[in-house]
């Protein structure tokens, strides 16, 4: 109700508001002045000009605005993740006796036999759903602690190719590597600990907390993939063996991820909900999505700020094309008379075209700027749902004064046609 009741106020005083004077001025015209042509046009349009710019200014400003959303959005979503989420589904397992990792290989292998299936990998949780486990106590070859954290993630043998994650060297984890023990690190993780060659071999522990004295021994290097948020770049992350040294699984539950033979991979959705219990009943079988809806989601935000900032912007591009037809044709009828002199002293169409459209373009470019110069200056309240973009980039400038201008020129066509098939010779003759 009070959203219905805010615009309804909004429908009906802004009309009142911005139709007051014009009832006040008409109501004050004196017929006989007006009748033997008495009436200023020009102080009239003087003030539609100034109309056509501040209706320019804030259309510009939606238009910036918009064109920052937009450009957010496209670049956050254009994103490189470093894995491929083609065809990939994951299913969140959830088993409350903490199953050893046995079980889960059982699951695993069996569902690689059913068909429409390629892969099938576990781990911790999905890339990118907002989960993260981080150390900020790491000891690189007992050197001290480094203040940098480091993420974490338990994964099984072949996660890394389900995932299609390159290895860049050394091997992935085999069903005898155990946590702790071995790690696989990505690029990341040596540009912060190991920048004076191959990490291959080295190893790290943790210093404190849960991480205290569990080592591992670096076997394999991948390249930085995404791991929590799309909106930040790859952290540190050693992915360590799901399998554990009690034999237990890592948690009470995990994330089983499936690479499917077909271009949906929803298709297998109800096969795998149907075969999991069945292979192992401990397990009961969560969410069910696909890992390229789980990177949409990172972009939900960006993308209905994009959707809402086109279609405002397309309703401030309507308003300010009909507002400047209605004051240049508007004008065009005031000035027909001394158009139709200029046309019948030899005015020519580019004499008549410049004459009814200087001073319009004048004051739209008055409004442009002032609307840049505002939006700029208004930028820093929507910078924390911006992604990568300013506003001062020539893009973002240039896509609404490119919209603007074309709105002006396509506006501008009818009255300016107009003012160029006026026949001067009835007019002058009525004079």
């Amino acid at each position: 109700w009070r959203v219905l009741t805010f615009a309804t106020g909004l429908t009906l005083v802004l009309p009142l508001l911005f139709g007051v004077p014009s009832a006040l001025r008409g109501s004050s015209i004196r017929p006989i002045e007006a009748i033997k042509g008495g009436q200023d046009s020009r102080s009239h349009g003087r003030w539609m000009g100034i109309a056509v710019a501040i209706q320019t200014a804030f259309c510009v400003v939606a238009l910036h605005a918009a064109a920052m959303f937009v450009f957010s959005f496209d670049r956050l979503n254009g994103q490189s993740t470093g894995f491929s989420a083609e065809r990939l589904v994951v299913l969140d397992i959830v088993n409350p006796d903490n199953q050893p990792s046995s079980a889960w290989n059982q699951v695993a292998d069996q569902l690689r036999g059913a068909g429409g299936i390629e892969a099938v990998a576990y781990a911790d949780w999905p890339l990118l759903d907002g989960r993260s486990f981080k150390s900020n106590a790491i000891s690189m070859q007992g050197l001290p602690p480094s203040d940098v954290a480091v993420s974490f993630l338990n994964v099984s043998p072949g996660w890394l190719d389900t995932m299609k994650i390159p290895l860049l060297a050394g091997r992935d984890f085999s069903d005898n590597d155990l946590s702790p023990g071995a790690a696989i690190v990505n690029e990341a993780f040596v540009a912060q600990f190991s920048r004076d060659g191959s990490p291959l071999g080295k190893w790290f522990e943790g210093t404190s907390g849960w991480m205290r004295g569990n080592r591992f021994q670096i076997v394999g290097l991948v390249r930085d993939a995404r791991y929590r948020d799309l909106r930040q770049s790859a952290p540190p992350v050693a992915y360590t063996p799901f399998r554990r040294l009690d034999a237990k699984g890592t948690m009470q539950g995990g994330a089983l991820v499936v690479r499917t033979a077909g271009q949906n991979p929803l298709d297998v959705a109800a096969v795998l909900s149907r075969e999991i219990p069945r292979i192992r009943p401990e397990f009961r079988v969560g969410n069910i999505r696909t890992q390229q809806g789980l990177i949409e989601s990172q972009a939900i935000r960006e993308r209905l700020l994009a959707m809402l900032a086109r279609f405002f912007g397309l309703v401030a591009l309507v308003l300010v094309g009909v507002g400047i037809y209605g004051v240049l044709n508007h004008l065009v009828v005031q000035r027909r008379r001394e158009i139709a002199v200029r046309m019948a002293l030899g005015a020519q169409s580019k004499d008549v075209a410049m004459l009814v459209t200087a001073r319009t373009f004048s004051m739209i470019f008055v409004g442009a700027v002032a609307g840049l110069a505002m939006g700029t200056a208004t930028a820093v309240a929507i910078e924390s749902l911006l992604y990568q973009v300013t506003s001062t980039e020539v893009p973002v400038i240039g896509a609404a004064l490119l919209a603007i201008l074309g709105t002006a020129i396509v506006a501008m066509l009818p009255a300016l046609v107009r003012a160029l098939r006026l026949d001067p010779v009835p007019l002058l003759r009525a004079e």
